[in-house]
This record gives structure tokens, sequence and C-alpha cells, in this order.
């Protein structure tokens, strides 16, 4: 195992992929052989009664080329159960509550004040298929929604809840929210295959 610490460092031969730290490589990576082990392991707790306190803060600055602030990839090399590349979680202790936003996962593309290129998206789900022979033994979504947890509470989710939830919005002519082309419903934008289509949506 190689674990090394090197600040103030632009990357070189010897030491070219972690610049500040890091440990391992894709032919001798850190092992880990104890169940319910983590490689890194950060706890913390903040006390603040005002602003914002993160666990962790990274801001990578990209001044030409493309680049991606933290890149999270698992593989799977046996017979495994279950697999994430990410798992967000956001729970409440005995007297934890919270009055505003909620999410486990929050993504945010900040559009400039310029006309912005490209293909912008505030969250790209992608299905990468490695070869001909690829296939698979049954359902297979660019997203997936579960419900689970206690049966009592499940239910009384599923009275509330929807598959989606867009806030913010005006309902108009040309706008993501529209009157449908075809009823008095309304419809909302989406793109197939780079075609408009609407998916309409009846008030209950």
């Amino acid at each position: 195992m190689t674990c090394f610490l090197a600040l103030n460092n632009e990357g070189s031969a010897a030491q070219p992929v972690g610049v500040c730290g890091g440990g391992g490589t894709n032919a001798a990576p850190i092992k880990i052989r104890k169940a319910d082990t983590n490689v890194l392991d950060i706890r913390s707790r903040s006390t603040a009664t005002s602003g914002t306190t993160r666990g962790i803060y990274f801001r990578h600055y990209i001044d030409g080329t493309s680049g991606e602030c933290g890149r999270f990839y698992v593989t799977s090399n046996g017979a495994a159960n279950d697999i994430h590349g990410v798992h967000n979680s956001v729970s409440f202790g005995a007297s934890g509550t919270c009055t505003g936003e909620v999410a486990a996962t929050r993504s945010t593309l900040e559009v400039p004040n310029a006309t912005l290129g490209g293909t912008p998206t505030a969250v790209l789900a992608e299905l990468n298929a490695a070869g001909t022979s690829t296939d698979a033994s049954g359902p297979i979504s660019l997203v997936r929604g579960t419900f689970s947890g206690d049966a009592t509470g499940v239910a009384a989710l599923e009275d509330k809840a929807g598959l989606f939830c867009i806030d913010g919005v005006t309902v108009g002519s040309g706008n993501i929210c529209h009157a449908s082309n075809a009823t008095a419903e309304l419809g909302i934008r989406c793109w197939i295959n780079n075609v408009e289509y609407e998916l309409l949506a009846n008030a209950i």
C-alpha cells in the first residue's frame, strides 16, 4: 500500500495523479479485508446556530479543457450484491427536524448571465453499453424511484408523494408549463431524440 501527502505540487511523472494526496493505483489499490470497513472515514458535528456548515468543501477551477470536481467509481470484480457509485442520505435524530428544503442530493447548474451553449442540464443520467453483447435480464431505467421502510409510513407517503415537483415556474405560452396544444390540460415540455413532446397533466 502506498499513500502520500504532497502540498503545493503540480504533479510529476513519479506522482502524476494525486497532486495533494492519495493512495494506491489501479494495479495495486489499497486493500481492505474486514467487513464494514471504510478506506476513508470522517465523522463531524456542527453546533453552529446560524449560517451553513459542511463536512467537506471542494471547489475546482477550470481554465481550459474538461473537468470534474469529484469522481466516484465502483468496479465489480466479483459476485457483488448491491452496488452504488455514490450513496447520499439525510437522516433525523430523535429531536431533529427541518423547516426548509430537505434533499438527499442537490444539483445546481449556475447558468451564466449570457447565452449558454452545449447541452446544459442540472442532472445527467446515462446508461453506457460496454459492447455488442450488452443487455439486461430485467427492467433497466435511467431513473428509478422506490418506497422503503415502515409499511404504515410508506402508505402515508404514497398518499402525498408525486413523480416529480417543479417550483418557481409560470404557466404560459412557450413556458416549460403551458396550456396543452391538444386540450385544455397542462402540457410539460420534454425532448425525446431531440423532438419536442408534451407530458399531459390533469388537475385532481
